[in-house]
């Protein structure tokens, strides 16, 4: 594995050297390379750091330099299967931490963040077969189950899980997944009928009264990591939509105060008279901050 690494370090860094590497002979194509190392990819020890790694940068390569043959030869594999695998291995590995009180650490989310990586390298039909296996083998076989039921220490699993899964993973198809399943992605306030529609947002919500205090901190903590996502259509969707939204004349925001509607006219003015208009766009960026 060391020597494969190696070779893929230097394909990543001279890419044209990648077709050493690959054969083609009476339509038979080879990768050996590649089959070596995504045999390994579930492991959770320095050999399966390094294949992850290398399968990285390869993918990367095949994807940047428009190999169609590697390409092709790639999804005609079960990488996109084994990468799913992997991630459903490294859900079910937490919870077994759970289930044990074992702590959890980074070897426990290796597979959740390469995934997330393929997923940012990977071309459009590869992407599709592995949010498609993540959708039926992960959130619909094991993880949305779970939450849904009503086991405090599936809940926990669960909702910890969650709470990695948006803090680890940095691909926006993969973090939109998640979300839109969770929050059910609606643009109009919500109404009472909500509730029953979208039965798992309505989860994540009551629970922040739930009597267990681990399960309404576990609710809390899917809460406080979808904010610091900093998406605004994230934001939106959670909790800007049930607010009303109405515009404010200066009367309005300066009360009826006649000193401090001429201190506020003045301002205005003197901004937009000035020279140096430095100072505008941060205006601007606290009115939309508001």
């Amino acid at each position: 594995l060391a020597l494969l690494e190696t070779i893929s370090l230097k394909i990543q860094e001279i890419p044209s050297c990648i077709h050493f590497f690959f054969t083609e002979d009476q339509g038979v194509s080879s990768f050996p390379i590649f089959d070596c190392l995504i045999l390994h990819i579930h492991q959770h020890d320095t050999r399966g750091e390094r294949s992850r790694q290398a399968c990285e940068r390869l993918l990367d390569v095949s994807t940047t330099n428009r190999g169609s043959e590697i390409m092709q030869y790639i999804l005609s594999t079960d990488f996109s299967s084994r990468v799913v695998s992997c991630t459903v291995e490294c859900y079910t590995n937490i919870c077994n931490a759970y289930a044990t009180q074992a702590d959890i650490t980074s070897t426990y989310l290796n597979c959740l963040i390469f995934c997330s990586k393929i997923l940012s390298v990977s071309p459009d039909q590869i992407c599709e077969e592995i949010i498609a296996g993540l959708q039926k083998e992960l959130f619909l076989g094991s993880l949305i189950p779970d939450f849904m039921s009503d086991d405090s220490l599936r809940i926990i699993q669960s909702s910890a899980f969650i709470q990695y899964y948006f803090r680890y993973v940095k691909s926006q198809t993969m973090l939109g997944l998640l979300w839109k399943l969770l929050l059910d992605n609606q643009k109009e306030p919500e109404t009472k009928e909500d509730k029953r529609k979208h039965p798992l947002r309505n989860k994540l919500m009551s629970r922040l009264n739930a009597t267990d205090d681990s399960i309404a901190l576990a609710s809390m903590g899917i809460i406080g990591s979808l904010i610091e996502l900093h998406d605004e259509e994230v934001i939106d969707n959670l909790v800007l939509r049930n607010i009303p939204i109405f515009p404010l004349t200066t009367s309005e925001m300066v009360q009826n105060s006649a000193t401090s509607k001429k201190w506020f006219q003045s301002i205005t003015l003197t901004l937009e008279s000035a020279e140096d208009k430095d100072i505008l766009p941060y205006i601007h960026d606290a009115q939309l901050a508001v």
